[in-house]
């Protein structure tokens, strides 16, 4: 549903920071702790989103100050969810040794329009859309 954010993030530390197990112990139970409040927020948005269209689709749909409102719900979601995932995505951060951080902003700014992340992570196997 959400195509950016600061989860976006989180595939690249996991897949190019080299994780020790202990790390990855770690990261598993930062995700496991943030999992229930992903999911509420992503079924809170769909909820908010289907609202938003079934009511322009209304016969007496399209009433501009009801349409305000609702997309004023849907931008709240939405930043209370990117703050989510910037919690998560910091957590996951502070566990990384200065070396692997340094590996994966290499990474990262190999090419500057994202392009290089993607590459970098279909090279090592991972599908563009299924991490």
């Amino acid at each position: 549903m959400m195509g950016d954010g600061p989860i976006l993030v989180i595939p690249v530390l996991l897949r190019f920071a080299d994780l020790t197990t202990q790390q990855t112990i770690q990261v598993r139970r930062i995700i496991e702790r943030s999992r229930t409040d992903t999911q509420g927020f992503l079924s809170q948005l769909a909820d908010a989103n289907n609202q938003l269209d079934s009511a322009l689709l209304a016969p007496t749909g399209g009433r501009e100050r009801e349409s305000a409102l609702m997309v004023q719900r849907l931008a709240q979601l939405r930043l209370q969810f990117m703050q989510s995932e910037l919690k998560t995505a910091l957590a996951i951060r502070r566990i990384l040794t200065p070396e692997q951080l340094g590996k994966v902003i290499l990474i990262r700014y190999q090419d500057e329009t994202n392009h290089g992340i993607l590459a970098a992570w279909e090279d090592r196997g991972g599908s563009r859309w299924g991490w």
